[in-house]
């Protein structure tokens, strides 16, 4: 049995090798709930998008386009908490040096699910305001929040305690956060592409399934990444704090 040692900080290359050598050693369990949980999503959204009429820039956006971007954000707003909160208390147990299964992991991802719901959700309305502002706020909003899911499955602070834990982690790490997941983003993109690609040739039924079970395992490793980040942060917070205490314990 893997496990990991979540107590101790660790670099953006130890994080990627934390991440694959955990999503791989325990790929049938996580990948699996992922699947269960994100899989229909992923084919009904594929879907709906593939169906709906294409973005024009400078075109307005029509009735039917705006029903169809609203279901996918409804099916994506289902599928997160729960793939966050599973994967989240999975990683916990994995690093306690439990064993994990599907059964005990899906039901673990169901009871922090509501908790991680309700902070994905206020973060979500907070960073949009901030979008919605100057663009620039949605964009510090959005890597402040970034472990906000994660903080609420793991710890139950609350919805607003989670957005406050969230910022609290990741002050002064803004920039580091970012470059991090700029590079997530580009190597998932451009490696769901290629493992798309051939299946895209083909169309209908083989581009579907194959588009969904990408990003499945796409979603599997982000929610891996992001837990261990999580604990990364959780870890140079703590570290940052005792640092400060010792002084004042010693006078």
């Amino acid at each position: 049995m893997t496990t990991i040692d979540l107590s101790r900080p660790r670099r953006f290359g130890e994080l990627v090798a934390a991440t694959m050598s955990l999503a791989w050693a325990h790929r049938a369990v996580l990948y699996t709930v992922v699947l269960v949980i994100g899989g229909p999503v992923n084919v009904l959204s594929e879907g709906l998008v593939r169906n709906m009429d294409p973005l024009t820039p400078g075109d307005p956006v029509s009735s039917s386009q705006l029903t169809t971007l609203f279901a996918v954000v409804v099916l994506v707003l289902i599928s997160t908490p729960l793939v966050t909160a599973a994967v989240a208390r999975a990683v916990e147990r994995i690093g306690a040096g439990d064993a994990v299964g599907v059964g005990d992991t899906l039901r673990a991802g169901l009871a922090a699910a509501l908790a991680a719901l309700a902070a994905i959700l206020l973060g979500a309305l907070v960073t949009t305001l901030g979008f919605l502002l100057l663009v620039v706020p949605g964009v510090i909003l959005a890597v402040r929040l970034l472990v906000v899911g994660q903080t609420a499955a793991i710890e139950r602070p609350g919805a607003r305690g989670a957005l406050r834990r969230s910022m609290e982690l990741t002050r002064g790490h803004w920039w580091r956060l970012l470059g991090m997941i700029l590079v997530v983003l580009v190597v998932t993109a451009v490696g769901g592409t290629a493992l798309t690609a051939p299946f895209e040739a083909m169309g209908g039924t083989p581009a579907l399934a194959a588009a969904a079970l990408v990003q499945s395992a796409i979603d599997m490793v982000t929610a891996v990444f992001l837990t261990l980040v999580y604990y990364d942060l959780r870890a140079r917070h703590d570290a940052a704090a005792a640092a400060v205490a010792v002084p004042d314990a010693w006078g």
